[in-house]
């Protein structure tokens, strides 16, 4: 899930908010693939695990429920 957070320099950055349950998972080869395809401010800068990624009924993310 892409999403963003407030940041004190730019005022928010892009990151990516992944489960914990991902061990294989390589941000530098995400980082390249999404340079072909995407703007550099829409590249996610950093991964925040957590533990659980709430969601409705219909499968969407409830924000306001992700604890960082």
């Amino acid at each position: 899930y892409i999403s963003s957070v407030p940041n004190d320099k730019w005022g928010e950055e892009v990151v990516l908010i992944m489960n914990n349950t991902n061990n294989n998972f390589d941000f530098n080869t995400l980082t390249v693939e999404l340079k072909c395809h995407l703007k550099p401010y829409q590249i996610p800068k950093r991964v925040i695990f957590v533990d659980n990624i709430p969601l409705t009924t219909t499968g969407k993310v409830i924000r306001k429920k992700i604890i960082l």
